[in-house]
């Protein structure tokens, strides 16, 4: 089945092998679409310009390409290199029908992309044959993209949904900070590497004040949002990508800080009980129209040895110290 250039179907079913055939001189195009039109899974669309061939590649989507063009001649050979770098059929095979059997053409047009070479009129059974081959190869390509691609997909599926999976498993879900077992393995970590390194490193235990009381006035729902409201200020008061502002349980916050001597754990340590006030939560205890308030406790070491829980008890000493004489202040631990 013959189709000029301006007739052209948008579709074709799976099992059709569309040709587009660039014929130039229009001398071997009849005789080349006759000897395919026999085949009635084959369509061909015929076109006499290199740039009228290349606005159909788009359209028509051909499986194969003939080009007429002597291989050997510059225009020829730069259609080829033009075809190669086409996005559209950059894998397409390209079958050269040449005017005379030449081996420096032949092996310039290979090289220029062609993937098949003819130096004589090939009789309907070799050209149907070939096109078939080249058509059934450029099928393969395809599919193996495609497969190639879902399998991309597929694997960038997973892989978002293991992120997904472990945001979820290290998250608490009240206030979107680390939750106790992300701040565990983190500590961990943290520990090892400062005593590797011979580094500081300083963790910060902030307990809310008259928390019990606060849920007892105000109910759970408003104590839920009091708590996320404090998560989101010590996560804005951690600066560095290392800092880490997790919720230890309940009313207790934890914020570890690698790299970080007592002066730097106190300054970001008032910046957060300040910040605490600043949000003006309003509270009964322990007066009236009295504000929301936190306690820390601060701890910095450089690990010479045991495990990293010596430094959360020494924070949690230290928080204690601050909550019994007078809360809403910031205690620093003592002690080797």
């Amino acid at each position: 089945m013959n189709q000029q250039a301006h007739d052209y179907p948008s579709r074709h079913a799976p099992t059709s092998i569309v040709v587009l055939l660039l014929d130039p001189a229009a001398k071997r195009g009849e005789a080349i679409s006759q000897a395919l039109a026999t085949e009635t899974d084959i369509t061909v669309h015929t076109c006499h310009e290199p740039e009228q061939m290349l606005a159909l590649i788009g359209q028509v989507k051909p499986a194969v390409i003939l080009q007429t063009h002597a291989a050997l001649a510059d225009a020829g050979l730069a259609l080829l290199r033009t075809l190669r770098d086409h996005a559209a059929a950059a894998h397409t095979p390209v079958v050269v029908l040449a005017d005379q059997a030449d081996p420096a053409a032949a092996s310039a047009a290979f090289a220029a992309g062609a993937s098949d070479y003819l130096a004589h009129q090939p009789q309907a059974t070799e050209l149907i044959a070939r096109v078939r081959y080249h058509a059934r190869a450029h099928h393969a390509l395809q599919q193996q993209e495609q497969t190639s691609r879902l399998l991309h997909d597929t694997q960038n599926h997973l892989t978002l949904a293991k992120q997904q999976l472990e945001q979820i498993t290290h998250s608490d879900g009240l206030t979107g900070l680390p939750n106790r077992r992300r701040f565990d393995d983190y500590l961990d970590m943290e520990w090892r590497r400062a005593m590797r390194e011979q580094s500081t490193l300083s963790l910060l235990m902030v307990d809310v004040d008259y928390f019990k009381s606060y849920n007892d006035s105000f109910g759970h729902l408003q104590g839920d949002a009091a708590l996320s409201r404090i998560g989101l200020a010590l996560r804005e008061s951690c600066a560095r990508p290392a800092d880490l502002a997790a919720r230890f349980g309940g009313e207790v916050f934890v914020v570890v800080l690698p790299n970080t001597g007592e002066e730097g754990a106190l300054l970001i340590a008032e910046k957060i009980r300040l910040s605490i006030m600043e949000l003006a939560i309003e509270h009964e205890n322990p007066a009236t129209r009295a504000m929301l308030t936190v306690s820390i406790g601060v701890a910095t070491r450089v690990p010479k040895a045991g495990p990293a829980i010596t430094l959360l008890g020494l924070a949690d000493e230290a928080l204690y110290h601050a909550k019994t004489t007078g809360r809403n202040r910031v205690q620093v631990a003592v002690g080797p």
